[in-house]
């Protein structure tokens, strides 16, 4: 039997020679850094690798990251391989946070309670549809102590005063020289996190029961790599993989609007 633990990451045991060697072959994708460096002849192109492998194999076990899951279970399904699934990393931290004041929009109360059901996974959906009343009110269904990251003084006002319109409180927020977590969601600027990780307790990391990256295909880039902490590929097309799959389409959303 494949054992499958389900943690940040995937930890896989047990896996057919014929199985493991097409996982890796799946994740391991071509470098464009390597291609882009070839095509503008630049010293040493020759010694960046060839490939980016999105996995750890120590003989033993596979490590694969979260948001290979689906594939995963897929995969397993497909050629009917008999897995035992271990469910651990949930964190739950309960917090008391009021109902959204005004009415969502059908396709935001699909969204929202796609988000909750999935436990994981990225938000798509278009310009203007509400994409951050949506998430306040999967937080406000899930009661979670919920931390909003995010890239901007901008972007963190504007979560602030959706925060306080659609659920009546203002959020803490880290960041500008602020470090206030005392209320049910804060909003952290993506660069004071990056800062202060080396110096944060797991009991810390551990005291969230909720978390949202917004505008998540910055993790990738400069300071991303240390608040999310993804693999460090500079590939935003493999999102999906490196975080999650998708909760909520923009397809779906536009076909719901």
């Amino acid at each position: 039997m494949i054992e499958c633990l389900v943690d940040n990451r995937v930890y896989i045991k047990g896996l057919p020679d014929w199985a493991k060697t097409h996982i890796r072959e799946t994740l391991s994708i071509d470098n464009p850094e390597r291609e882009n460096a070839k095509k503008q002849k630049i010293y040493g192109w020759f010694n960046i690798p060839e490939k980016i492998e999105l996995y750890a194999d120590d003989g033993d076990s596979l490590l694969v990251p979260r948001g290979v899951l689906c594939d995963l279970r897929d995969f397993f399904d497909h050629h009917a391989l008999d897995v035992h699934y271990n469910i651990d990393g949930v964190v739950c931290v309960d917090a008391q946070i009021p109902e959204i004041k005004y009415d969502l929009r059908p396709h935001q109360v699909i969204a929202s309670q796609e988000i909750c059901d999935s436990g994981v996974g990225i938000y798509e959906a278009p310009p203007g549809s509400g994409k951050t009343v949506t998430t306040l009110a999967a937080i406000s269904q899930v009661q979670q102590r919920a931390l909003i990251v995010v890239n901007t003084t901008n972007i963190a006002s504007q979560w602030a005063d959706r925060c306080e319109t659609f659920l009546g409180f203002r959020p803490g927020i880290i960041g500008d020289g602020q470090w206030d977590e005392s209320q049910p969601i804060t909003i952290a600027l993506n660069q004071t996190l990056a800062s202060r990780i080396p110096t944060l307790q797991d009991d810390w990391l551990k005291s969230w029961g909720f978390v949202c990256l917004d505008e998540c295909h910055h993790v990738t880039a400069g300071t991303g790599e240390l608040a999310y902490r993804p693999h460090q590929t500079g590939i935003t097309d493999l999102w999906a993989w490196l975080i999650a799959f998708s909760a909520q389409s923009s397809t779906r959303q536009k076909n719901s609007s």
